[in-house]
């Protein structure tokens, strides 16, 4: 899926994100988390070259890690994390050190 530029929009009923977009390394526009995913583990792994806003609207998220490691690495890809999920912290804590992210709580 290296390919893939842009994300298709998420229906209301996915639950299940696990590893969904992991390595798409052309992936470029972030997308909106409807409030029916439960699972974001690995989903936007190794995604370098994501930017945009990344509106992550879940309320019962238990999985998330690694979310978004290796994400928005590349020089000049900033990506916003905001949302009305309340693990958003935890997400954004699986960023890697040198990732251009921002959240907005």
């Amino acid at each position: 899926m290296t390919n893939l530029v842009e994300a298709p929009e998420i229906p209301d009923t996915v639950t299940d994100m696990n590893y969904a977009f992991y390595g798409c390394t052309n992936l470029k526009e972030a997308l909106v988390i409807p409030e029916s995913v439960e699972n974001l583990q690995y989903t936007f792994k190794n995604c370098i070259n994501l930017t945009g806003n990344l509106i992550i609207n879940t309320q019962a998220l238990s999985l998330t890690n690694g979310c978004l490691t290796g994400t928005a690495t590349n020089n000049g890809c900033n990506l916003v994390l905001s949302g009305s999920c309340p693990d958003l912290r935890a997400i954004y804590n699986t960023k890697s050190s040198n990732s251009h992210i921002t959240l907005v709580e």
